[in-house]
């Protein structure tokens, strides 16, 4: 079980992000020519895009400080959450052009990929590995690119595979991973001292 504390929540600058920092363009785009009309190894923000490459992810996490582990681990929290669907949603909402925000929130909140997306698992690596072998059923998960990204290459495939098998370990690595992940910065914001003597 990880605990809320053992994640950092509480921490003074936890309350709310700065959101000038959420998406910060970049420059210049790491990984990418001058120009680029497509380019899925780019980094461009400080949010990572959905459509990464398996190169934009590591050139993302790996300017963080995060190894492949880790960022294959912070992946996982993929498992948690709901996306709005179109099912519940009234005709007259469909037949908007585009349909409103207010119509999109009228459907269902379906899971991405956990039947209990409000507990952490290993849920999401077992998806992704029934999706590499054709053997997910339909409606059993949402994937982004980036996700996907993550069987397609050999080296993250193997971190996919073990989380897959061992829940326990994938549960350490994401705790280590996540404190890490959320403690970003935190030194230089309230002091190194603080950030200390909280265990940072």
């Amino acid at each position: 079980q990880i605990s809320a504390r053992d994640v950092g929540a509480g921490r003074v600058d936890a309350v709310a992000p700065d959101p000038q920092r959420l998406q910060r363009p970049l420059e210049p785009r790491e990984g990418c020519p001058p120009q680029p009309t497509e380019c899925r190894d780019a980094v461009r923000t400080t949010l990572p895009e959905p459509g990464l490459s398996t190169e934009g992810m590591r050139r993302f996490f790996g300017r963080l400080g995060f190894s492949e582990r880790e960022t294959v681990a912070l992946c996982g929290a993929h498992s948690l959450g709901r996306h709005a669907s179109l099912l519940g949603v009234s005709a007259a909402c469909l037949k908007e052009r585009p349909i409103s925000t207010a119509c999109v929130e009228t459907g269902r909140r379906l899971p991405f990929v956990a039947a209990d997306p409000d507990a952490l698992s290993n849920s999401y690596f077992k998806r992704l590995i029934e999706w590499e072998d054709r053997t997910l059923e339909r409606g059993a998960a949402n994937f982004i690119p980036t996700d996907v990204t993550l069987v397609l290459d050999a080296r993250f495939r193997r971190i996919v595979q073990e989380y897959a098998r061992d829940e326990g370990a994938y549960f350490r690595e994401f705790k280590s991973a996540y404190v890490k992940l959320v403690h970003l910065g935190f030194r230089e914001r309230i002091g190194l001292g603080a950030a200390a003597s909280l265990g940072a």
